[in-house]
This record gives structure tokens, sequence and C-alpha cells, in this order.
């Protein structure tokens, strides 16, 4: 069974291997960029290793660990990217390494945390059949559940338990995010909400205009969302 213990051994490993990597370098037999992605490549192995072991395991001391691991193989793949040719290497490893911190900032209910890193990681273009594209959709489906305030139509109704955001909610997480475009437009509304939500909650008139718009396509999606759900269940 593996311990707390063994990654004391696993960092160490880490070490030499840097290290290894560095007199290659040094001997000529790789470019600096080239050993420098390599390292973050470590780096991020260790953080997801160590995310394993507290998945098995519950050990919350785990976490800060493995978050330092991804941070540092952000860092050093950033700076590789911005010398190396193969920029979709880059780019893959780089959305693994944002999902890593969103996910690990979600076990220390760090919401806003993770949800920026996720941003970030589904910000990255990646083509569909990369590494890391999973990481991307769990990553939107992510973003999706924890915008669960429907920012807009909170404010208009001024509860979270409106029906208007209760329809909303269950549209969005039963069709929208069933469907690439749909996962999308979430993301959008997620990134341009809140700033819309906030100067609404400031204009009386505005708020009362929006909320009215927002009961009519909450009706609206009703029927729509029961069509869709019906037609994706018997696929």
């Amino acid at each position: 069974m593996i311990d707390a213990g063994s990654f004391d051994e696993a960092e160490q490993a880490l070490e030499s291997n840097i290290i290894y990597t560095l007199a290659m370098m040094s001997a000529g037999e790789m470019g600096p960029f080239t050993a420098t992605y390599l390292t973050a490549l470590l780096y991020h192995k260790l953080g997801w290793a160590l995310f394993s072991y507290w998945e098995n395991h519950k050990n919350q001391n785990i976490i800060p660990r493995s978050t330092r691991c991804f941070e540092k193989a952000c860092e050093l793949n950033l700076e590789a990217g911005k010398h190396l040719e193969n920029k979709a290497m880059i780019n893959d490893l780089q959305a693994s390494i944002y999902f890593g911190l969103g996910r690990n900032a979600l076990v220390l209910d760090m919401k806003k945390q993770s949800i920026r890193y996720f941003r970030q990681c589904v910000s990255i273009d990646l083509p569909s059949n990369a590494t890391s594209a999973p990481c991307q959709k769990i990553a939107r489906e992510g973003l999706g559940k924890m915008s669960d305030d429907c920012f807009i139509a909170t404010a208009t109704t001024g509860s979270t338990a409106s029906w208007q955001v209760r329809v909303l909610r269950q549209f969005r997480d039963t069709v929208l995010l069933q469907f690439q475009w749909g996962q999308q437009g979430v993301q959008w509304y997620t990134h341009w909400s809140p700033p819309i939500a906030e100067h609404l909650r400031g204009n009386p008139t505005q708020r009362r205009i929006i909320g009215w718009l927002i009961s009519a396509i909450s009706i609206v999606i009703i029927p729509i969302g029961w069509i869709v759900r019906m037609i994706l269940s018997r696929r």
C-alpha cells in the first residue's frame, strides 16, 4: 500500500530526475527549454500521483503538496512555451496542469480559485484528440455547476430558490451541458454575467424589465427542456 512517506521518496526521485536532466542539458544532449518542459512534465506527474493518493486515502495534507507540484509545473511549462516551437505539446500539458490546480482548489473548498483555474483550462485551444481534452470537458461541466447562482436570474428575482432560477438551472444541467455549443454558452455566461448582475442590482427599473424577460424565457424553456430530455433519453 502507498503511504505518504512514499511520496517523500517520489519527490527525492523527482529531484534526481531533474539533476539528470540538467546533466544531459549541460552535456549537449538536449536544449535548455526541452529540459525545462521535461521537468515540468515530471512535476505534473507527481502532482497527479499525489491527487490519486488523496482520492484513495482522503489525507488533506496531501493536496497542498500536489498543488505545489502543479504550480511548479505551471511555472516551468509556461517558460518552456516561450521558446519551444511545439505549442500543441505545451498547451496539452498546460490544460492538464490548470485542471489539476482547479480540482485541488475544489477539494479545499476554494471555489473562486477553482473557477479561475477551470476557466484557464477551457480557454486553451486544443484539438479534440488531445490528451487533455477530457480534462477540458470535465472543467466545462464543473464551471456550469459551480455557477449555481444563475447570476442574472438571481439578481432579478432576489433569490437563488425562485422558480425561474430552478427552471434555468435544470435546463442548463440537463440540456445545455449535454452539447458542446451549450457548454461554450455556459462558459461565456459564467464569465460575463456577474458584472451584469451587479449592474442590475443597482438599477431597479432595468432589473424589473430584465426580470419580466427572464420569467418569459423560463416559461418558454419548460416544454423545450422536457422535449429535449425525452429525445436524449431515447438515444
